[in-house]
C-alpha cells in the first residue's frame, strides 16, 4: 500500500488553522463520492468545452456574416439561403459534440467507474489514489495497466480535483504519489 502523504490544506478555516490534505488508496466506501465527483466533473467539462467550442467558432461567424452580407448586398440572395444551411450544420456539429461528452462520460460511469476496485485495484500495477479533505473525497487519480498496453506502459486516468480544492497542490500530490507507483513498478516515463 503506498505511503499516506500530508499536504497543507485546501483553506485555512477562520482561525487560521489548517487541515491536511491526505493522498491515500482507494477504499470500497470512495466509490460513490468518487463517481460523484466525476460526474460533477461531466457537467463542467461538456460546459468549459461548449463554451471554447462557441467562443472559437464565434469570430468566424463574426467575418463569415460581414462577408456573407457584403455578397448578399453586391450578388444575390442565394448566398444567404448557403449562409443558413453553414448555421445549422454548425448548431448540429455544437449538439453532436455536447452528446458525445455526456455519451463518453456515462459509458465512463457504466464500465470503469461501475466497479472502481475492479478497474483499478485488481492487478499489481493498477492503481487509485484519492485526496481526502476533511473526510471527504476531494479529488482521484487512476493509473491503469492492461493487456491493451505495453509492457512497462501504463495509463493515467480520471484525474480531478473538485473546483473548490483547485490550485492548493493537491493534484501534484496525487501526481507525486501515483509517480512513485509507477517507479516502484519500473513502469518506463
Amino acid at each position: 500500500m503506498p505511503e499516506v502523504q500530508s499536504v497543507t490544506s485546501p483553506s485555512d478555516d477562520q482561525e487560521g488553522n489548517s487541515s491536511p490534505v491526505i493522498i491515500r488508496s482507494f477504499q470500497r466506501s470512495d466509490q460513490s463520492e468518487c463517481e460523484k465527483i466525476f460526474t460533477d466533473r461531466r457537467e463542467e467539462f461538456i460546459a468549459e468545452g461548449t463554451l471554447v467550442l462557441l467562443t472559437t467558432m464565434s469570430w468566424k461567424f463574426v467575418i463569415a456574416s460581414v462577408f456573407t452580407l457584403v455578397t448578399v448586398i453586391l450578388w444575390s440572395t442565394w448566398i444567404l439561403a448557403v449562409y443558413a444551411v453553414v448555421v445549422v450544420c454548425f448548431l448540429a456539429f455544437v449538439h453532436m459534440f455536447h452528446r458525445q461528452g455526456i455519451n463518453y462520460f456515462n459509458s465512463v460511469l457504466k464500465t470503469d467507474f461501475k466497479d472502481i476496485e475492479k478497474s483499478y485495484m485488481s492487478c499489481e500495477i493498477s492503481h487509485m489514489w484519492v485526496a481526502e479533505w476533511n473526510g471527504k473525497v476531494v479529488g482521484m487519480v487512476g493509473l491503469v495497466c492492461n493487456e491493451n498496453h505495453e509492457p512497462g506502459v501504463a495509463e493515467l486516468k480520471r484525474m480531478v480535483v473538485i473546483p473548490c480544492c483547485r490550485g492548493k497542490g493537491i493534484g501534484k500530490k496525487l501526481l507525486n504519489e501515483l509517480t512513485a507507483h509507477a517507479k516502484t513498478k519500473e513502469l518506463r516515463s
